[in-house]
């Protein structure tokens, strides 16, 4: 898969996926993000999969460890915490919810914002269609408001 097609292809399974007005409020307000720690996972992973894909690896999807390894290697990576956190969770850790709160609290919605940044730019230079990247950009805003 071409680089572009592969981008485009990321930001419209993210917008089905987690740009629902549910994910949207769990986000904002976790409650299953406490308690289930696969959609735990996932929901802190993403944005290192999906950025580690857009940089590193093209034409493929990138795999989880190669994404966290990758992505905590960044200097001063947005939610490394919450990244670190899930990937021990990943590993079999226990999901404890006060602990997980925190980290969700301080750092899921920055990671967020720093992913749809760098792909609403990444977008941009692929000449998106217009649709896709305003459907971006509203995530965007409703995770910031």
């Amino acid at each position: 898969i071409p680089n572009e097609a592969l981008l485009m292809d990321s930001v419209r399974f993210a917008i089905e996926m987690l740009a629902t007005d549910e994910a949207v409020s769990e986000f904002r307000r976790p409650r299953r993000l406490l308690a289930d720690p696969v959609w735990f996972t996932k929901a802190a992973l993403f944005p290192a999969r999906f950025l580690h894909t857009a940089t590193e690896t093209p034409g493929r999807s990138s795999t989880n460890d190669e994404a966290i390894a990758w992505y905590l290697r960044q200097s001063a990576p947005v939610g490394a915490d919450l990244v670190r956190l899930a990937a021990r969770v990943r590993a079999g850790r226990p999901l404890d919810p006060a602990e997980a709160a925190a980290e969700l609290d301080v750092g899921l919605l920055p990671l967020y914002q720093h992913f749809i940044d760098d792909h609403t730019d990444r977008l941009r230079r692929a000449g998106a269609p217009a649709d896709l990247t305003a459907a971006f950009t509203r995530w965007g805003e409703r995770l910031a408001s």
